[in-house]
């Protein structure tokens, strides 16, 4: 009863900040930390379960950066840490430390990073194998992946954590589903490592796994778009760490990260197979915003991958491209319809210029002209004002101006 008086005192109080019942409340809240913090020393050894739920449902209820919070945190969390970090959390315990965690993030210092060591080492490694646990660790990664100001929660105060981690999941990718890997080349795609080196080997092995998993072909087109984006990133990742990593680790091979770039055009050669059978399959309907969302992953990892580098992937990425555009190019002729929307032509004025322009280009499909020239009509058309497609329009005056 008296947790449940406690957040209702909180609730109310974050509705009463300019209200004169605010100071009561806030008195009666102060008269209840002690209360609390006497019934935690007592149960939380004894009765865990009751404890962290009184604990989690509070910390709902106060507003980041509240005094209310700072108090909550001051009189409960960090007094009470170290019985926290000592709880079982291993199987059939990890819901106790799913709980456990966001309060020892308010705490921070030692005790945060203690609890993201043992999850690493020993929670992590301890799930019991199957796809369930597999899904689980993603999802808690992912979670430790959240950025506040722009630094990972788990990355700062145990840098090594995704290394771990990650190590860990990519062990169980004979366990996940089709529709779960784009979740794994996200994080591969953004959270640090402290050994960068090792992203090209951890990239062959999710695309491995990607080439040899069922799904594919009876995932829908916005599923497809997604995956690509994805693996977009973990491409685009893969470049930029590339000279970076080789400075910082004298023994880097470089043979990983250009293994890592070649399947990954693989990769994307037959995800694009799959746009294409999609937008085949649905003739008669415009392609929507997920084709132009594959198109522009595609568009992506074309720009930005320099033809000194990455000459053979680059090629085949090119060529998978340009078979989506003319995918596209012949479904939007079926349709009849006569402009794109901007960001469309944004995204498709985007894929020619990188597919088009430049030595070793290739030239656009016969069945995009059509598309090119409703680009030019709408964008020759549109207010002064719309950038957009102003930006089409010397996209394509680049485009024609090249004499390759």
């Amino acid at each position: 009863a008296l947790w449940d008086c406690s957040r209702a005192a909180c609730e109310l109080l974050a509705s009463l900040q300019q209200h004169s019942g605010h100071l009561q409340v806030q008195k009666l809240l102060h008269e209840a930390w002690p209360l609390l913090a006497a019934w935690l020393d007592e149960r939380l050894q004894r009765e865990p379960e009751l404890g962290l739920s009184g604990l989690a449902r509070l910390a709902q209820t106060l507003p980041s950066g509240s005094l209310e919070a700072s108090t909550f945190e001051d009189k409960l969390l960090r007094p009470h840490a170290e019985t926290l970090l000592a709880l079982p959390f291993g199987q059939p315990d990890l819901p106790m430390l799913e709980i456990v965690a966001p309060l020892l993030r308010r705490v921070g210092g030692q005790p945060w990073a203690s609890l993201l060591q043992r999850l690493a080492l020993e929670a992590l490694p301890g799930l019991p194998p199957g796809e369930d646990s597999s899904v689980r660790m993603i999802s808690i990664l992912e979670w430790l992946a959240s950025h506040e100001e722009g630094r990972s929660i788990a990355s700062v105060d145990f840098p090594p954590f995704f290394d771990f981690g990650l190590e860990e999941q990519l062990l169980r990718l004979g366990e996940l589903p089709w529709e779960h890997l784009r979740r794994v080349a996200k994080l591969l795609a953004t959270v640090h490592l402290e050994r960068p080196d090792l992203l090209g080997s951890m990239t062959v092995s999710l695309a491995e796994r990607v080439l040899t998993v069922q799904g594919l072909a009876d995932a829908s087109l916005s599923d497809i778009a997604l995956h690509l984006s994805a693996f977009a990133g973990l491409h685009v990742r893969l470049l930029s760490l590339g000279e970076s990593a080789m400075s910082q680790k004298q023994n880097t091979p470089n043979s990983s990260r250009e293994s890592a770039l070649v399947i990954l055009s693989r990769v994307f050669e037959v995800s694009g197979q799959a746009c294409q059978d999609s937008l085949r399959s649905a003739a008669t309907q415009p392609p929507g915003n997920a084709a132009y969302l594959a198109l522009s992953a595609f568009a992506q990892v074309v720009c930005r991958s320099p033809p000194s580098v990455t000459e053979v992937p680059r090629q085949q990425l090119i060529q998978a491209g340009m078979q989506l555009i003319d995918a596209l190019g012949t479904s939007w002729s079926h349709t009849g319809k006569e402009a794109l929307s901007s960001q469309h032509a944004h995204i498709f004025a985007t894929a020619l210029r990188g597919f088009c322009v430049g030595p070793g280009s290739l030239p656009p499909p016969p069945s995009a002209v059509q598309l090119i020239d409703g680009v030019v009509r709408h964008a020759s058309t549109a207010p002064a004002a719309d950038r957009e497609a102003r930006l089409c329009l010397a996209m394509l005056a680049e485009f024609s101006a090249d004499p390759n």
